[in-house]
């Protein structure tokens, strides 16, 4: 699994076979890991004087990532074929795009319909694409994009806030959301049009941000009290 780490600064990194590596993009002030594939291709995004660039680390090479004449580029997803996802910022201030781009390094935006932003996050070997949007009314919700274009929208029943992340060869979707007041985080699988919850044991927030395809996944945890500025931890969840 990949993602980052506090020092500061923060610094992108590699756990395989309970051994860290990090992965630091040369010249960057920071960068983030995002997303693996089973061939050890890892994508995330750093950033420099010149703005936030999307990279692909492969076979110990770093390769920057920049969708033309924008001024940010976040990768935040990569399938087992090595098509990318994530999203794009024309300035700092600018909403979301979505950003496709395929194995032969072919580029794509693209929007939900009607959202003020769109963010892709997870897509598989089928090139199903999971993700988040906010709409007109500021509320955000997952969706998943088929190989052919179709959106569909996700929502946990009687949450807030829906944020789909990856999805998986099966079409398993996780991700996280948010409900009551004070606000809560958890994780949710969506497998087969059923939608549940998956919790940390014992914490007060869960949020999933990844998964294979035995349903392995990793995420963030906190156990600080509701209403104390949260504490963030990594986890993972084996079956």
């Amino acid at each position: 699994m990949v993602g980052y780490f506090v020092q500061p600064p923060d610094r992108g990194f590699a756990l395989s076979g309970g051994v860290y590596s990090a992965i630091d993009v040369p010249g960057a002030s920071w960068t983030h890991s995002w997303d693996v594939n089973a061939r050890g291709d890892v994508i995330g995004d750093y950033g420099d004087a010149n703005g936030i660039h999307g990279f692909l680390y492969s076979k110990g090479t770093i390769t920057p990532i920049n969708y033309p004449g924008v001024f940010m580029t976040h990768p935040r997803g990569i399938s087992p074929n090595g098509d990318i996802v994530g999203g794009t910022m024309a300035t700092s201030t600018s909403p979301w795009v979505g950003l496709l781009i395929d194995r032969h390094g072919v580029a794509t935006q693209f929007s939900y319909p009607g959202a003020v932003s769109t963010s892709a996050l997870g897509i598989n070997a089928q090139v199903d694409i999971a993700g988040d949007f906010r709409d007109s009314a500021g509320k955000t919700h997952g969706f998943l994009r088929s190989a052919a274009g179709a959106f569909t929208q996700l929502d946990f029943p009687g949450a807030t806030t829906t944020s789909a992340w990856k999805i998986n060869t099966r079409g398993d979707i996780v991700g996280y959301y948010w409900i009551g007041s004070p606000a809560v985080s958890h994780g949710f699988l969506l497998k087969d049009g059923v939608y549940s919850t998956v919790d940390y044991p014992g914490a007060t927030h869960t949020m999933i941000h990844g998964q294979n395809s035995e349903r392995e996944m990793c995420g963030m945890v906190s156990f600080t009290p509701l209403g104390s500025p949260i504490q963030w931890g990594g986890f993972s969840r084996t079956w």
